[in-house]
């Protein structure tokens, strides 16, 4: 079951404190075939406990950017620009 037609890479969370959160899950998980990709059990772990870190930043698990995966900017910045920075690290 295929639930989404965006990239993993395009998907990004917003929060209240006018923050926004890029995660690209391009190298996670595995090809099925040609055009669609599973991620593992692990990933999506991973995608989650990095969610949770930045939106409740206050708590035992500390946010910091990942180069590569993931990156928290300010909405001042626009997305295009955030994530062209993101995917240069890459």
């Amino acid at each position: 079951c295929f639930t989404t037609a965006r990239p993993p890479c395009d998907t990004p969370f917003q929060h209240p404190a006018r923050e926004t959160l890029f995660i690209d899950a391009r190298k996670l998980g595995y090809m099925v075939d040609r055009t669609h990709r599973d991620l593992s059990a692990e990933d999506i772990a991973r995608i989650a406990d990095t969610y949770h870190a930045w939106r409740n930043n206050d708590g035992d698990a500390k946010y910091a950017d990942v180069p590569g995966f993931c990156k928290s900017a300010s909405r001042r910045k626009s997305a295009s620009t955030a994530m062209c920075s993101h995917r240069a690290a890459t």
